[in-house]
């Protein structure tokens, strides 16, 4: 603590403050008090008691680290004037990837359930999470603790997805959102796993699980997480209650007494790329993670804008958007150059009417090495608009746009469908397309006349997470490489700058039109296209009613 205070231990803003906390607080006992007894019982049972179940230490005495041993000895050691009871109620750590997380957290869950002071009778205990697959991480890594410790091992009985400390017959067992309800728990103590996954429709479930404790004597949530996004609302509520609690240490002022907040990432001047500063988010650093493999995922990211979003996030622990550019400007310049001849080569096309009428885009690909999205594609897109939709632009970008037959532009306020399936229908027959994917949400009709008048084969491509995830990995690593080559279109040079993917909770990618001034449907049809050159799609024969979704009232 004192190398953390005196600058000797390389430590962020948040890591400094906790420990000023710790240290003021034992100069100003009075509501509260520190048991050195308790922490260092506390912090023994670790070592004493567990070993490690996976990785290189498996089966080594769990000793801990100097931060996890801080966290240990400050949660457990402050008690309560009024009743000698736990000071601390709500814990909230959150530490970037590779610290530890899911088997400190199994240790603090065991030693709540069966070594907490004093143990309480009947405890429950839980770890929790969203998803069951993820509540169950935290809990097999207590059972192979279990089944590794001599001592715990006779005192406690594994019956599926629970441990019963048979002394004072309490439980530890996993718990989900999508599982069994929290109504009617008597929680002693819960390790919510992950907060940053946790989303809107988990916030029920987050306020049973933080207040089902009312009738236990010191009952205590503990979260400990990775930073989120702009879409992790509840994990940005309790981070930022973790701030004022620690920022509230400099004024000498008083917030959520019971909250201890241990908040490991960098500051906010720090270069992420400066291996100096890495220390203030991995606290273990170089005993986990290894110092080379933050290098390789630096190395990575520097080039990436993804994955620099990826790193900041998961390994220097700061809050990133969930909107993130996909490609980068010079990256995309290098892919210009000279189309070879395309004369026999079999070409992918895709179309997107856009949800707003205002802009639409055609798109072919030709695969010229192989069909697997690792050779190199040549694209060509076409781009349609309105005077009235399209007036947002510059005078001199729609000129340079009009004038190079980039885009089309249509008189009154919508895109003139007729002349795009005419401009369709001639790509088509110029070059012989095998198929075009579309999204059956808004292009149904047009596919429905392009198949049936016209025989033109087609493909449906719902625009979600599933369809997208890969071929929009695959087009933005091949922008990357070199390996995309284009000649030069104004319009989708514009579009491709304006393109964000965004990332749901399982890391899956997405194209984002949610901001409406940024036009990417050239890229939209694109990526369909692109999808096709890397996939065997068949032909899909519309049906109206099922694309329509249609209802009997």
């Amino acid at each position: 603590m004192r190398g953390v205070e005196n600058g000797e231990v390389v430590a962020g803003r948040w890591v400094k403050l906790a420990v000023r906390r710790h240290l003021d607080d034992l100069d100003n006992q009075t509501e509260n008090y520190f048991d050195e007894d308790i922490a260092s019982r506390a912090v023994a049972f670790f070592p004493l008691c567990l070993r490690h179940s996976i990785g290189e230490w498996d089966g080594k005495p769990f000793n801990l680290t100097p931060s996890q041993m801080f966290i240990v000895w400050v949660l457990f050691g402050w008690r309560r004037e009024r009743d000698d009871c736990r000071r601390f109620s709500l814990a909230y750590i959150t530490v970037a990837r590779k610290w530890g997380k899911s088997e400190f957290a199994a240790g603090l869950a065991l030693m709540l359930t069966t070594f907490d002071d004093p143990l309480e009778p009947a405890a429950e205990v839980y770890t929790a999470a969203t998803k069951r697959d993820q509540a169950k991480i935290v809990f097999k890594q207590a059972k192979r603790m279990v089944d590794r410790s001599p001592d715990l091992k006779k005192r406690c009985k594994i019956l599926g997805t629970s441990i019963v400390f048979e002394p004072t017959d309490s439980v530890l067992q996993p718990i989900c959102s999508d599982g069994k309800t929290a109504d009617g728990f008597n929680l002693h103590a819960a390790i919510l796993d992950e907060l940053h996954a946790w989303t809107d429709r988990h916030q029920d479930f987050y306020d049973k699980m933080t207040s089902a404790g009312g009738s236990r004597r010191q009952s205590l949530v503990v979260i400990i997480t990775t930073a989120g996004d702009d879409k992790s609302r509840i994990w940005e509520r309790v981070d930022t209650l973790g701030c004022r609690v620690l920022d509230a240490v400099e004024s000498g002022n008083v917030v959520a007494d019971n909250v201890f907040a241990f908040i490991a990432r960098l500051d906010e001047e720090d270069d992420p790329f400066d291996e100096k500063v890495w220390a203030k988010a991995n606290p273990n650093l170089p005993i986990t993670p290894k110092i080379e493999y933050l290098r390789d995922q630096a190395n990575q990211a520097k080039h990436d804008p993804i994955e620099k979003n990826k790193f900041v996030r998961y390994h220097t622990n700061c809050k990133t958007s969930s909107h993130e550019k996909a490609i980068m400007p010079q990256d995309w310049i290098a892919c210009q150059g000279e189309i070879p001849d395309l004369t026999d080569i079999p070409c992918f096309g895709g179309f997107d009417l856009g949800r707003s009428n205002d802009f639409c885009g055609l798109a072919l690909c030709w695969p010229l090495d192989d069909r697997s999205g690792n050779g190199r594609t040549v694209v060509k897109t076409w781009s349609f608009t309105s005077e009235i939709r399209g007036s947002h632009l510059s005078s001199y970008q729609f000129a340079g746009y009009i004038n190079n037959g980039w885009l089309e532009v249509n008189p009154g306020d919508e895109v003139d469908y007729a002349s795009f399936m005419r401009k369709l229908l001639e790509l088509h027959d110029m070059y012989n397309a095998i198929t075009w994917a579309y999204d059956p949400s808004f292009a149904s009709p047009i596919a429905q006349s392009l198949y049936n008048e016209h025989g033109v084969p087609i493909a449906k491509t719902y625009q979600n997470p599933k369809n997208y995830n890969g071929p929009t990995r695959a087009f933005c690593k091949a922008v990357r490489d070199g390996r995309i080559i284009h000649e030069g279109n104004g319009c989708l040079d514009w579009q491709i700058g304006n393109l964000t993917v965004s990332r749901n909770t399982n890391d899956e990618w997405m194209p984002d039109k949610s901001h409406t001034e940024n036009k990417i449907d050239a890229v939209v049809s694109l990526l369909m296209a692109f999808r096709e050159s890397m996939f065997d799609g068949g032909v899909a024969v519309p049906d109206f009613y099922e694309d329509n979704e249609l209802e009997v009232s």
